[in-house]
């Protein structure tokens, strides 16, 4: 009887053990499914984020073929010597529509009293424009070029507006468009003003 009884206690051990074995195999198994799960969800989200973000970029870039494009040149003139006594000097720059819908000029402004700007097209000179909290520079005002169209910016530097200034300068002027690349465009005039 003893030994029956020592039978039953070791094959219940055996049992217990066999069943705890099942039961780590088992939480193994339902752990490796759920890893299994969140990866799948993890590359699903990273795969469904590159279509998304390749879906945004062709389309931004198809857009932004279509858009217009504003080159100037060149973006930097240098006036050289530019004597108080000889007056205003200008310089003309290109302004074009490079791109593949009309381009919007806004508005412009100088970083300096001493430096004005304006636009040509078709012949016809447009309003001046100075450093905005020197003077009264247009609003409303806009000025629009076709796919391919040009119009000429005039630049002005007045020596007088400076008249004891000697040495060399750099003033910018800035074009506001609807170029989403470059809502503004800066260009630069270099001056040496001498007596």
């Amino acid at each position: 009887m003893v030994k029956n009884e020592e039978m039953s206690k070791s094959q219940r051990k055996k049992m217990k053990k066999e069943k705890r074995l099942e039961q780590r195999d088992a939480r193994r198994r339902e752990q490796k499914k759920i890893e299994k799960k969140n990866s799948l969800i993890k590359y699903s989200v990273i795969a469904l984020i590159v279509i998304v973000a390749a879906f945004y970029l062709s389309n931004r870039d198809s857009n932004l073929a279509e858009a217009a494009v504003i080159k100037i040149d060149p973006t930097v003139y240098d006036f050289r010597d530019v004597s108080v006594k000889g007056g205003v000097v200008k310089t003309v720059m290109t302004v074009k529509n490079e791109g593949g819908s009309d381009l919007v000029i806004n508005d412009m402004e100088s970083s300096c009293a001493c430096t004005t700007a304006t636009i040509t097209k078709d012949g016809v000179e447009g309003p001046v424009f100075g450093m905005r909290s020197h003077g009264d520079n247009p609003v409303g005002w806009s000025e629009t070029l076709k796919p391919g169209e040009s119009a000429q910016l005039n630049i002005y530097y007045n020596p007088t507006v400076h008249p004891d200034l000697r040495g060399p300068v750099t003033r910018a002027i800035s074009l506001y468009s609807n170029d989403p690349r470059s809502k503004r465009s800066v260009v630069k005039v270099e001056v040496n003003q001498v007596d």
